[in-house]
């Protein structure tokens, strides 16, 4: 006869708590839930020792880091543990189909707030979901009809990125509160509504996965003046506020100004002189701001780099007429490009690429300075036919793309 197979279902295996000390496991509440990994993530599927022990087997590194017995590796579960149940709440539960369909539309806003895209934009995305579906599936009544529940409006889709955001920040605040340490960075600038924005950026090492982040932290508007007790009484209220212990602070980048770095009222050192701030905190000068200052110039240089710009205002600024000629004549000559760039000071990028444009087009410019009959036209022709001075230009073209180049590496 026959002997009745055995089901792992019928055994009715039970979690042992201690599986969560000994080999890092969990048993997530739900039914039907089966062990998880703290420290991958991933579950086993049978409920048995051999199984979970031979899975944390695979991660000796932990192990070796975190010793069985020591308070070090009980931090380290715990923390493992509220980070997992802080991301999978919302998986946690069985989901209808409503919730399914919100948390589709939360998925769609999150993509779309990364591509930073408008929040109207999350109408169109559900006319092409709806389009699609018309082309791709035969039987589409009961997946157009779904399509139709998820909310996805722009003012859902608003909500969904507030929404999102605040979780976003929550979980950075909680990563915040189980470092050590942190380094700020900040910067001041004023928007489109000549209100001043005071961005903060931060830099810890996560003691949840061992690793080094750097997150946007806020974004505070300062409203009336922007000194640097105004930076300093905002930055408090805000860690304040939100619970961040201030004594964590080990250094603070800045641009330098002396809102910030001021001896008496700059902000790094108010900060230092707040009780509840390390009074041993470092300062930085930002180094691309730094590297932007090393961009001046001799007086030589200098005054080969101002006559530069002239000759490109001369062209492109003297008049429309002008302009116009000076670009039929690059348009005649199938040249690489159109037109040459304006120098803007504020715009730290903007010497280097004007003199790269100048300089491959001085042919052109040499052309259309002598057939000009301006008389500061002459001068300038003048100048560029000089051969110690075509010299000069070429190597500050060479070292502002060399020096324009490190700049955007910093910034990646």
């Amino acid at each position: 006869m026959d002997r009745k197979r055995r089901k792992i279902e019928n055994e009715n295996r039970q979690f042992c708590p201690e599986w969560m000390d000994l080999y890092c496991f969990i048993l997530p509440d739900r039914v039907g839930a089966l062990p998880v990994c703290l420290i991958c993530n991933q579950t086993v599927a049978v409920m048995k020792v051999f199984n979970i022990k031979r899975h944390y087997e695979t991660h000796k590194s932990f192990a070796e880091k975190f010793p069985l017995g020591t308070g070090l590796r009980k931090t380290k579960i715990e923390n493992l543990k509220m980070k997992y149940k802080s991301t999978t709440q919302i998986l946690s539960q069985a989901m209808t189909e409503q919730q399914k369909c919100a948390q589709a539309s939360l998925q769609i806003s999150w993509i779309l707030g990364k591509h930073m895209k408008p929040f109207t934009d999350a109408d169109i995305v559900k006319e092409c979901m709806l389009q699609s579906v018309n082309v791709l599936f035969g039987n589409k009544k009961e997946i157009v009809e779904t399509f139709r529940h998820i909310p996805i409006s722009a003012s859902t889709n608003t909500r969904n990125t507030e929404v999102l955001a605040k979780n976003n920040h929550n979980q950075l605040k909680q990563d915040l509160s189980t470092a050590d340490f942190y380094s700020i960075a900040l910067d001041e600038s004023s928007d489109i509504t000549d209100t001043s924005q005071l961005i903060i950026h931060v830099r810890y090492l996560s003691n949840i996965s061992g690793t080094f982040y750097e997150e946007l932290l806020t974004l505070l508007p300062l409203s009336g003046t922007s000194k640097g007790n105004d930076l300093y009484n905002a930055v408090v209220l805000y860690f304040e506020t939100e619970n961040l212990n201030l004594n964590k602070i080990i250094s603070v980048t800045t641009d330098g100004a002396p809102a910030m770095i001021g001896a008496h009222q700059g902000f790094v050192q108010r900060l230092r002189n707040y009780p509840k701030c390390n009074s041993d905190l470092l300062s930085y000068h930002c180094i691309i701001h730094q590297s932007v200052l090393c961009c001046k110039l001799d007086p030589c240089l200098e005054k080969i780099m101002k006559t530069v710009m002239s000759i490109v205002n001369f062209i492109r600024a003297k008049s429309s007429l002008q302009h116009r000629l000076f670009k039929a004549l690059l348009q005649e000559n199938d040249t690489q490009f159109d037109d040459l760039l304006l120098h803007n000071s504020v715009r730290w990028l903007s010497k280097g690429n004007v003199l790269q444009r100048f300089f491959n087009l001085l042919n052109e410019i040499e052309l259309f300075l002598i057939q000009s009959t301006y008389l500061s036209a002459k001068d300038y022709h003048e100048f560029i036919s000089d051969n110690s001075n075509i010299a000069t230009i070429a190597f500050l073209t060479d070292i502002f793309q060399h020096i324009n180049s490190f700049n955007l590496k910093l910034q990646a």
